[in-house]
């Protein structure tokens, strides 16, 4: 079934979607420290980076790039960089939680 038959997105509204539908899925941010290893002092830096995650992961306080290493091993280390830019990853997750909105709306 085809998403936009789902949530029933007018042509007007579809430009604020991410033009690859096929990629739509759950997003979360890595809480991960980066720590400087010649640097004894250093307080560290919040990885931060997205990645890319089935949809029934949800985040958490504690959650890092490594664990996504089941299901995508490429991207498990917070040296490799975002697979898309922020903005993007934006875009997906307003349109899954339009989806599931739309989805809850026609379960009750």
């Amino acid at each position: 079934m085809n998403p936009l038959e789902i949530c029933n997105v007018t042509d007007k509204n579809l430009a604020k979607f991410p033009k690859k539908l096929g990629s739509i899925g759950n997003w979360i941010q890595c809480r991960g420290m980066i720590y400087n290893e010649k640097d004894d002092n250093d307080a560290g830096v919040l990885c931060g980076k997205w990645r890319r995650s089935p949809l029934f992961v949800t985040q958490t306080d504690n959650w890092d790039c490594f664990c996504s290493v089941v299901w995508d091993p490429f991207h498990s280390d917070c040296a490799v960089p975002q697979e898309i830019e922020t903005d993007e990853v934006m875009k997906h997750l307003k349109f899954v939680d339009l989806l599931k909105n739309r989805l809850n709306k026609t379960n009750t």
